[in-house]
């Protein structure tokens, strides 16, 4: 059995989700997110692990990407997903501090 990170926070709300996911076009990499100590980290690994498989899925994502836009409304532009999921996380520790008044 594994424990400890069966649930790893990666964003806001659905929108800010489906946000990850039209900027990152694969979110299998945010299930990798807890192993990346650098934007460096994060960046080599969905080189080396998703750029090809995305490429290869391009006209898919383009299509589902339109529908997503063109029907859901609120979704926003993550333009450095490592930095959103960081601060989001800080922001958490934050307020899980202050309402233990820790």
């Amino acid at each position: 059995m594994a424990f400890g990170n069966e649930v790893s926070l990666v964003a806001r709300n659905f929108k800010d989700f489906l946000s990850l996911f039209i900027n990152l076009r694969e979110l299998y990499i945010l299930e990798r997110f807890r192993l990346y100590s650098s934007r460096v980290d994060f960046v080599k690994d969905y080189d080396k692990h998703y750029s090809e498989g995305i490429s290869s899925r391009e006209s898919e994502h383009d299509f589902f990407i339109k529908l997503l836009r063109e029907n859901v409304e609120g979704i926003i532009d993550i333009n450095d997903v490592y930095q959103y999921i960081n601060d989001l996380r800080e922001q958490v520790v934050l307020e899980i501090d202050r309402e233990w008044d820790i």
